[in-house]
C-alpha cells in the first residue's frame, strides 16, 4: 500500500460569520430583487422594499418590523420612508423623545423604545418599564390599563404635562397592536442579509439551495 499523501485540493470551508455586513451590491440587490430572501420575499415586502431601500443591517431590522399589518395600516411604513428620504421632517411630541426615536426617523418601531420612554420620560424603574413592555407585547389590555396611571403620573412628577403623557400613552397603547421586539428583528435581519449576500456573490449555490427547499 502506498504511503503517498493524497494531493486532492480541499476547498476552504465557507464561514457565514465572516460575511462583510456592509456590502453595497448586496443592499442594491436586496432592494430590487428580494425573491428567495428570508423575510423579504413576501407579497407586501416586495411591494415596499424598493421604496424603503435599506442600506444597513439595522434598517433591514426596521423594515422587517414595519412590514406588519398594524404598521402598514397605521401609515408607519410611509412615515419612515418619507422622513428617511427627506420628503418631510420627523415629528416629535417632545424634544426629549428625539434621542430615543431619531434613529428610526421619529417612528416608534420597537418594544425596547417603549421601555426607554418609560424610563427616561415617565421616570419608571427598568423593572416597571419591562412590565409595560410585556403588557404591550402580549396585548394585555387589562394590564395596560393598570400601567397607564403609573406612566402618566410618573411623567407629571418629572415636569412633563399631563396632556403630553396622555398623548404618549395613547401612542403606546396603539403600538400594542403592532409592536415588535428588536432582538428578534435583528436576528431576522441578519439572516435576511446573509441570504441576500449569498444570492449576490454565490448565485449558483444560492439558487441550488433555494430549489432544494
Amino acid at each position: 500500500m502506498s504511503n503517498q499523501l493524497c494531493d486532492c485540493k480541499i476547498e476552504p470551508v465557507f464561514d457565514s460569520e465572516k460575511i462583510p455586513l456592509s456590502c453595497p451590491k448586496t443592499f442594491e440587490m436586496l432592494s430590487k430583487s428580494p425573491l428567495g430572501i428570508f423575510q423579504l420575499a413576501g407579497h407586501t415586502a416586495k411591494k415596499w422594499i424598493e421604496r424603503f431601500h435599506p442600506d444597513s443591517l439595522e434598517e433591514i431590522s426596521d423594515f422587517t418590523s414595519l412590514d406588519r399589518p398594524g404598521c402598514l395600516q397605521g401609515g408607519m411604513m410611509d412615515e419612515y420612508i418619507a422622513v428617511k428620504f427627506g420628503e418631510k421632517d420627523a415629528l416629535f411630541l417632545h424634544n426629549d423623545l428625539k434621542p430615543i426615536l431619531d434613529r428610526s426617523y421619529g417612528t416608534l418601531v420597537y418594544q425596547e423604545q417603549i421601555m426607554e420612554i418609560c424610563w427616561k420620560i415617565a421616570g419608571l424603574t427598568l423593572a416597571e418599564a419591562d412590565n409595560i413592555r410585556k403588557a404591550v407585547g402580549k396585548k394585555k389590555k387589562d394590564l395596560m390599563a393598570q400601567c397607564k396611571d403609573m406612566f402618566v403620573n410618573g411623567g407629571f412628577k418629572k415636569g412633563y404635562s399631563k396632556e403630553l403623557m396622555d398623548q404618549l400613552w395613547d401612542w403606546i397603547d396603539k403600538f400594542s397592536g403592532y409592536g415588535f421586539n428588536k432582538s428578534h428583528a435583528i436576528c431576522y435581519a441578519m439572516l435576511a442579509y446573509k441570504t441576500a449576500w449569498a444570492k449576490t456573490h454565490l448565485p449558483t449555490e444560492f439558487y441550488t439551495a433555494l430549489l432544494m427547499t
